[in-house]
C-alpha cells in the first residue's frame, strides 16, 4: 500500500534522530494542527503526551502490513497502518481518558461469544477492545456478524441481548443451536451510549471501509440509537466516496448487508433506511420496529396517528395545546413528539390515555398497551427484540 501525498502530511520524519526508523503521516486536514502542537508542546503535559504517542509509532518494530492495527499510549488510542515502505499512516487518533475505566464500560469493538455455562452471549472476562473485526470468521459459509449497539447500561448487557437480536434477524429457528458454540463470536461495536461522538462515528466509518477494502462479506445488526450513527456513517461515505466513479466507490459495499432492529433517531423510518442503503450500495435485509416506541421511532409514531384517525376519537393533549378533533390530531402529535422535552411528550401520552373516548380505549391496541409505550420510551423496553 502506498500513500497519496495530496491527502497525507508527514509529521514525524524518518531519521530525525537515531531511534526514528519510520516516518509518520496524518491526514492533510489535520496536518496544520499537528505541526502547531509539535512546535508548541514544550511545557504542556497534554500536548507532549499526544506528541509522544505519535512518536511511539515511529519506533515500532516490524509488524504486519496492509492491515489496520491499534496502539494505546497513555490516554491515546491510535489506529494505524504500516505502508509498503515501512512508513506509518494514522487513520484515527483518539484521546480518551476513559481508557483507564473498566474495560467493558469503555467504548470500542469487542468479541461477543456464546457462554455454554450461562447459556447466553457474553463478552469474556478480561476482554480488551479489539483493533479490527475478524472478518475471516464467518457464521457458516455466509458472512461475519457484527452488531452496532444502541442504549444499554453496559457492554455486557448489550452483548447478551444483541446476540438474540442477531439470531432473530439472521437465522432460522433450526439454525440457532448450531451457531450457539463457544468457538463462535460476533463483533460488538459498543459506543458507551455516546451516540453523537465524532470519535465513535469515525471508528464506525473505518470499520465499514475496512470490510469494503478487503471485499469481505459482512452482516450488520444495527440497534436502537446506533441506527442514527450508522445513518451518519453511510451519509459520510456517500459524500466522500473513495472514487469519483460511483460504481468503484460502492465496490465491496454490496457484500455488506444490514438489518435494523428497534431503530431510533432522525431519518430512521423504513423508507428512509431502505433508500439510504440503496444509495450506498449496501443490501437492506430488513427492519424490526418496536411499535410501542412512539416518540423515538417515526414508523411507530405514524401508526399511532393512523390509529387515532381510523377510530374517530377526540382527545385532549397535555401542555396547554387544548382539545382537538381528528383534523388536528396528526399535527398535534407531531408537535408533541418532536419536542425535546421528555416531560412534555410523556404529558401528552398520559393525557391522551386518560381522556380518550371509551371507543378508543376498547379498540386501540396502543391505548391498551400504554404502559408498554412508556417502557419503550423512557425505560428499557427498546433493549429486547420486538415480538
Amino acid at each position: 500500500m502506498t500513500l497519496n501525498s495530496a491527502e497525507w502530511e508527514m509529521i514525524v520524519q524518518k531519521g530525525e534522530n537515531t531511534n526514528i526508523n519510520r516516518s509518520v503521516f496524518v491526514r492533510k486536514d489535520a496536518g496544520g494542527s499537528w505541526k502547531k502542537l509539535k512546535a508548541g508542546h514544550a511545557g504542556n503535559y497534554y500536548m507532549t503526551t499526544m506528541l509522544r504517542a505519535l512518536y511511539a509509532l515511529a519506533i515500532l518494530p516490524d509488524g504486519n502490513r496492509r492491515m489496520m492495527q491499534q496502539k494505546i499510549f497513555g490516554p491515546c488510542k491510535m489506529f494505524y497502518e504500516i505502508l509498503d515502505n515501512g512508513d506509518v499512516q494514522v487513520d484515527l487518533f483518539v484521546v480518551d481518558e476513559a481508557l483507564e475505566a473498566p474495560k467493558h464500560k469503555a467504548a470500542g469493538l469487542y468479541q461477543a461469544k456464546w457462554d455454554v455455562d450461562e447459556r447466553a452471549w457474553s463478552i469474556p472476562d478480561g476482554s480488551r477492545p479489539e483493533v479490527s473485526m475478524e472478518l475471516s470468521h464467518k457464521w457458516g459459509v455466509m458472512a461475519h456478524m457484527a452488531a452496532v449497539a444502541g442504549k444499554f447500561d453496559d457492554a455486557d448487557t448489550a452483548a447478551e441481548k444483541l446476540g438474540t437480536h442477531i439470531e432473530n434477524a439472521w437465522l432460522n429457528n433450526d439454525e440457532i443451536s448450531y451457531y450457539r458454540q463457544p468457538s463462535n463470536h460476533y463483533s460488538l461495536f459498543w459506543m458507551n451510549n455516546e451516540f453523537t461522538s465524532k470519535d465513535q462515528l469515525d471508528h464506525l466509518i473505518s470499520l465499514i471501509q475496512m470490510a469494503q477494502r478487503k471485499q469481505e462479506s459482512l452482516r450488520w445488526l444495527v440497534h436502537g440509537e446506533g441506527a442514527a450513527c450508522f445513518v451518519k456513517a453511510l451519509n459520510y461515505l456517500n459524500s466522500n466516496p473513495a472514487s469519483s466513479d460511483i460504481h468503484v466507490a460502492q465496490r465491496g459495499l454490496e457484500k455488506q448487508s444490514v438489518f435494523f432492529s428497534n431503530p431510533r433517531g432522525k431519518t430512521t423510518s423504513k423508507n428512509d433506511l431502505e433508500a439510504l442503503c440503496k444509495k450506498s450500495g449496501l443490501v437492506f435485509q430488513g427492519i424490526n420496529i418496536n411499535k410501542r416506541d412512539v416518540i423515538h421511532n417515526p414508523d411507530a409514531r405514524s401508526e399511532a396517528v393512523g390509529e387515532l384517525k381510523s377510530i374517530g376519537a377526540k382527545l385532549t393533549l397535555g401542555g396547554g395545546i387544548g382539545a382537538v378533533g381528528l383534523s388536528g390530531a396528526a399535527t398535534s402529535l407531531d408537535m408533541a413528539f418532536s419536542t425535546q422535552s421528555a416531560i412534555a411528550a410523556s404529558g401528552f401520552l398520559l393525557a391522551g390515555y386518560l381522556v380518550v373516548k371509551e371507543s378508543f380505549k376498547k379498540n386501540s391496541a396502543y391505548a391498551r398497551n400504554i404502559q408498554g409505550a412508556f417502557a419503550a420510551t423512557f425505560g428499557k423496553g427498546n433493549e429486547d427484540w420486538a415480538a
